[in-house]
């Protein structure tokens, strides 16, 4: 008997052995990715960052609202765009929103830190660059809840849900963990 070559499917990871799903194993990446961004960034951090820079807590009350606010506006119109265009290509448009507000993020600190505000129109204008780049989080994490969600759920196979939803809340429990002490 001559070893049988296995095939490798081209929609799957292959990793410690197993086959997983393309679209588990991108939804595993990002979620340890946001993880990670939330612990370092977006929690503590961010509300102590804008306070110094700003002085006003109301500020960063709108600020902090923005990506909220922007999620449940366009939460909607995401949704139906991936009924009608199929949730991969939606997840993958969302996706492609992530360098950008990665880059618009490190520009806003970066520009608020070398020049921070002296009156109120800067104060102002720091203010709507950061609700802009809220706005943008706010918009990817519609995507990242709503069609990229979907599609993790249906590249799973049904009885597996449960595991699967699991290992995802704990890869990014432990990116939170982790986080911090980056």
């Amino acid at each position: 008997d001559e070893p049988q070559l296995q095939t490798r499917h081209p929609s799957r990871f292959y990793c410690f052995g197993r086959s997983i799903n393309r679209n588990v194993a991108w939804t595993w990446a990002a979620v340890l990715a946001q993880g990670l961004a939330d612990s370092i960034w977006a929690g503590t951090v961010l509300v102590k960052f804008l306070n110094e820079l700003l002085g006003n807590n109301a500020y960063v009350g709108y600020i902090e609202a923005a990506s909220g606010a922007a999620n449940l506006i366009v939460a909607l119109p995401v949704g139906a765009c991936a009924d009608r265009l199929g949730k991969g290509r939606v997840a993958r448009w969302g996706g492609a929103l992530i360098p950008f507000g990665v880059a618009l993020t490190a520009y806003a600190a970066s520009y608020g830190t070398s020049h921070p505000p002296t009156d109120s129109g800067g104060r102002l204008s720091l203010l709507l660059l950061f609700v802009a780049v809220q706005c943008l989080w706010g918009v990817v994490s519609a995507v990242g809840n709503g069609p990229a969600q979907a599609l993790y759920a249906d590249s799973v196979a049904t009885g597996e849900r449960s595991h699967a939803y699991t290992a995802l809340f704990v890869i990014y429990l432990l990116a939170s963990v982790v986080g911090p002490a980056l």
